[in-house]
């Protein structure tokens, strides 16, 4: 499944207005003694990536799509598709959602609602 289904291709070309944050992690196991030796073993050599989104101004349509499409996801439970073009990158690598996606309500102009949406990914290459 894509990040961005039909109901919400609206923001498959809007790149993230606040920016984006990325950031690399090494998936390690440590291990201490009883005696305080410690013990690390690199477990991938790849790290994996993540992305922190920002978008401001969505309207409650979009709004509700997103919060569906998280929900289908179940969460941080299933991986989908995260075209890389949107964050200035090329390829398409396979994510999860890292953590709660954060929906603030920003202002209410003419019976409509404006939202600020920030969601983090992580990749999920297992």
């Amino acid at each position: 499944m894509a990040l961005y289904p039909d109901d919400i291709s609206g923001l498959s070309n809007r790149k993230p207005d606040r920016g984006f944050s990325q950031g690399k992690q090494y998936l390690t196991s440590d291990y201490q003694t009883q005696t305080g030796y410690e013990k690390r073993r690199l477990l991938s050599r790849r790290p994996k990536r993540e992305y922190s989104l920002s978008y401001t101004n969505i309207s409650s349509t979009l709004k509700e799509a997103l919060e569906s499409f998280y929900d289908s996801m179940g969460g941080s439970y299933s991986t989908f598709s995260f075209d890389l073009s949107h964050v200035g990158e090329a390829g398409i690598i396979r994510v999860k959602f890292s953590n709660p996606i954060r929906i603030t309500h920003v202002a209410t102009i003419n019976s409509s609602n404006i939202y600020t949406i920030t969601a983090g990914l992580i990749e999920d290459f297992n």
